[in-house]
């Protein structure tokens, strides 16, 4: 339990690190722009993308998945998170 614990956290940051290094834009043309291909707004998609990430053990979590093996691991409902992996029929991108 305690590794899990342990290796989570690790996980977590290295994700931040890693989102923290990325180049952020702050121009935002119209609030067209601020939204996925389903009209939800960018930040509400932001915030459900950590919550996805952030519940799944890091022996199965599709973030640091290089094969695409455990790209199904905690998605449901109709917004899917890819980094690698194949959507099953009936989920639209």
């Amino acid at each position: 339990m305690k590794k899990t614990k342990i290796r989570n956290t690790i996980t977590a940051l290295c994700m931040a690190t890693a989102l923290s290094a990325m180049p952020m834009t702050t121009a935002v043309a119209d609030d067209n722009d601020r939204q996925g291909g389903d009209g939800r707004d960018i930040s509400e998609l932001a915030f459900m993308w950590w919550q996805h990430t952030m519940s799944i053990p890091s022996s199965v979590n599709p973030l640091t998945d290089e094969t695409g093996q455990f790209c199904s691991a905690a998605q449901r409902g109709d917004v899917w998170f890819l980094q690698t992996g194949s959507l099953p029929p009936g989920i639209g991108l």
